[in-house]
């Protein structure tokens, strides 16, 4: 099982330029929201999530998502700064 700390490196070694701002648990996954690193600006694009399994990275187009979305529970991001 992927904890989110483990979800957190995975996706800064992908993304090193972005900072998370924001993220949820879903029943499988950790979802990640981020903003440029720079500038700050949030990021233009869809939530990134990592499979609590397996690691693996996929898009997570919220639309698609909704029934996810209703259940997932936030993360509180101060508790791993």
């Amino acid at each position: 099982m992927i904890s989110f700390v483990e979800a957190i490196s995975i996706y800064e070694l992908k993304y090193p330029e972005n900072k998370i701002i924001g993220a949820i648990e879903t029943q499988d996954e950790w979802v990640i929201s981020a903003a440029d690193r720079e500038s700050g600006l949030e990021l233009d694009s869809a939530p990134i999530a990592i499979s609590k399994v397996t690691g693996d990275m996929k898009v997570f187009f919220p639309p698609a998502n909704r029934e996810k979305i209703r259940s997932a529970i936030p993360v509180k991001l101060e508790l791993y700064q």
